[in-house]
Parts: structure tokens; sequence; C-alpha cells
């Protein structure tokens, strides 16, 4: 019988989320543990793929070194001996993941393109496409790609948490509008008429969500960190917004 104690909940950003993958990491059912932390890695694979091509890792060596990053925080302890005090998973992440690169040609002997092992469905397939996708600066270094990719994922979890308790087709017409959506797709026209409601209701309920935004976003950000003072939440939303201003 699966151990419910390992279901890491609605969202990868769980308050309990070391504790979770400590748990997962020791259970002896491997295909529990794999689904219990599958949610929590779909959440931070990419930044750390940009990170690794903006580095100038080929995109099959870039795919190669997130899978067997994720595989090693699977097997290994890197999680359990990760200190609090640092305070910031995102910087903990990225750290871990130079560390790994540094030693690149070590883990590849060790592991060539995951050496056999089960691998972790990381959804990297998409990987390459949203990497040419992004708006990326020619000057930006690879920590800016990092924090860029990092900010784009937290805000879209934070409208993923608006979105949830409302109708799913609803949510899915309205959400552009929260993620800023290209403009030329973006027109309240449109909306009302998928919705059949009329304009005036559609910008009111845009509204409604986006004044929800903020706190979601908060929310979001405080389960990133170890250490949930309110000041450490805005210095990281600082640094969020900061990262999204550079890219502009």
């Amino acid at each position: 019988m699966p151990d419910a104690s390992l279901n890491p909940g609605n969202s990868p950003f769980s308050p309990t989320r070391w504790s979770m993958v400590a748990q997962a990491r020791g259970s002896r059912e491997r295909q529990t543990a794999m689904r219990a932390l599958g949610d929590f890695y779909t959440a931070y694979w990419y930044p750390l793929y940009a990170f690794a091509r903006r580095k100038g890792w080929r995109e099959e060596d870039a795919r190669d070194q997130t899978q067997i990053f994720f595989q090693r925080l699977m097997e290994n302890d890197l999680l359990d001996n990760a200190d609090p005090a640092r305070g910031r998973l995102r910087t903990f992440l990225l750290l871990s993941f130079q560390s790994q690169l540094s030693h690149a040609a070590e883990a590849a002997a060790a592991q060539k393109r995951g050496g056999g092992r089960e691998i972790l469905s990381l959804e990297l397939e998409t990987a390459e496409g949203r990497y040419q996708v992004d708006a990326i600066d020619s000057a930006a270094t690879p920590e800016m790609v990092f924090d860029q990719a990092w900010a784009r994922m937290m805000i879209q979890a934070a409208v993923d948490r608006v979105g949830e308790g409302a109708a799913a087709t609803e949510f899915s017409v309205l959400r552009p509008f929260l993620t800023g959506g290209s403009p030329k797709d973006l027109s309240y026209a449109d909306a009302a008429q998928a919705l059949n409601i009329t304009e005036d209701n559609t910008r009111q309920k845009i509204s409604r969500l986006a004044r929800r935004l903020p706190q979601a976003l908060r929310d979001v950000v405080r389960e990133s960190l170890t250490d949930p003072a309110d000041e450490l939440v805005n210095q990281e939303i600082t640094s969020l917004r900061a990262a999204l201003r550079n890219q502009a």
C-alpha cells in the first residue's frame, strides 16, 4: 500500500518540502517515493536547465546534467545536509548545480546519459523549446538567466494558486490577463464571448483575480524559504522583480 505520508499535496510549493523529500528518499517503496518527489522536481528543473544552456552546455548535455542533478537529489543526501540558515531554496539549488557542473566530467563518466537508472519525469523534452521562446538578453549572465527563469516560475505558481477553486474553463480564458500574455492575444471582447458574459463582467472577474495575485505570490515565495519572516519574503520578492526588470 502506498505511504500516504509521502503525498506532496496539491502544490510542489509546500511548507513541508524539505521533510517530504527526506521522507520520500528514505522510503523503501521506490515508485511511491518517485511519485512523491515528482511535483517537487517539476517545479524547479527548468531554471537549472536554462542556467546550463547559458553556460554554454549543448542542449542534450544540459538535459543530461539536469537529469543527473535531480537523480542525485533523490539518491544522495544533498537536501538532508542543506543548511536552513541559508534560507533560499533558489540559492541552494543553484549553488549545488554549479558544483555539479564543475565536476561534470566525473559525473558523466559515472552516469553517462542516465547510466541505465530510472529516469525522473521532468518533461525535459520541452526544455529547449521553452529556452528558445524566452527572450534572453545577449548580455545576460547564466546567473541572470537562472534568476529570470526562477522569477517567471514563481509568478506562474502564484497564478496557479489564484486559480485554485475557480472553474477550469473560465480560468483558462482569463489566465493570460494575469500572466502578461501577448497584447495581440488579449481581448476583453473575445474573452467575454468565450465565457458568454459581458465585457464589464469579464473585466470585473479579471480584476478580482488580479487583486489576489500579490498575496498568492507572497505565499508561494514564503514556501520557498526556510525562514518565513516577512522581511525575507520582501527581500525575495524584490529580487524576483529585479530579475524581471533586467529581462525587459
